[in-house]
């Protein structure tokens, strides 16, 4: 949760919230909830570092 806090950070994004919804073999499945409107930057960074997204979501205002 630290380096994904950081990537995080690194982008300017605060975290609202993490749900870990399944955890099996050492790879879990996060749901990360947090303050952007514009996600295609965090996701590629989080991708370039390893992570893989999903899912992306963006509530309209």
């Amino acid at each position: 949760v630290g380096k994904l806090a950081e990537i995080f950070g690194e982008n300017k994004v605060n975290i609202n919230h993490i749900g870990v919804y399944s955890f099996e073999d050492g790879i879990a499945n996060l749901v990360n909830r947090c303050d952007t409107i514009e996600p295609d930057d965090l996701q590629a960074d989080l991708e370039r570092k390893g992570y893989k997204v999903l899912e992306c979501f963006v509530r309209d205002k």
